[in-house]
């Protein structure tokens, strides 16, 4: 456990800089469009977890989990753009949500969206993971 601690302390200057490229990757705006920035977000993500795996407590790797959901939540709300495919497309994931009319018409920003109940709920790990995209608690680390 204290070697653990000692590592982290180490490497803790490069968290800040890994939560700083993952919020450059996904950024709001998706250049290059969704397929790239997942296989970007994937190929990222994999390599430094398992360059820093050793020495990354399990609630450091949770609260960054929590922190590329949201992102991700945020980015697709504002891909959808307007209230009538953001609808359909919470639809089209979401199985038993309650009507979304004025949930869909909202003019909270994208980052305050990202964090409603609603959207956790349809767009929850297992539906990020069914979409495709990637899952902290999925990477292997090779020892």
């Amino acid at each position: 456990m204290l070697y653990s601690f000692q590592c982290f302390q180490q490497i803790c200057g490069r968290t800040t800089k890994f939560i700083k490229r993952i919020k450059l990757i996904l950024d709001r705006r998706a250049p290059g469009g969704i397929e790239k920035v997942k296989s970007k977000l994937k190929e990222y993500v994999r390599g430094w977890f398992n360059y820093y795996a050793e020495g990354i407590p399990v609630k450091w790797r949770e609260k960054a989990n929590n922190l590329i959901r949201r992102r991700i939540r945020q980015l697709l709300w504002k891909q959808w753009k307007k209230p009538d495919n953001r609808r359909k497309q919470l639809m089209r994931i979401g199985t038993n949500i309650p009507p979304l009319g004025e949930f869909a018409y909202s003019s909270n920003s994208y980052w305050r969206i990202a964090k409603t109940p609603l959207l956790h709920r349809v767009l929850g790990k297992k539906s990020l993971v069914k979409l495709g995209w990637y899952d902290l608690e999925a990477v292997e680390i090779y020892a």
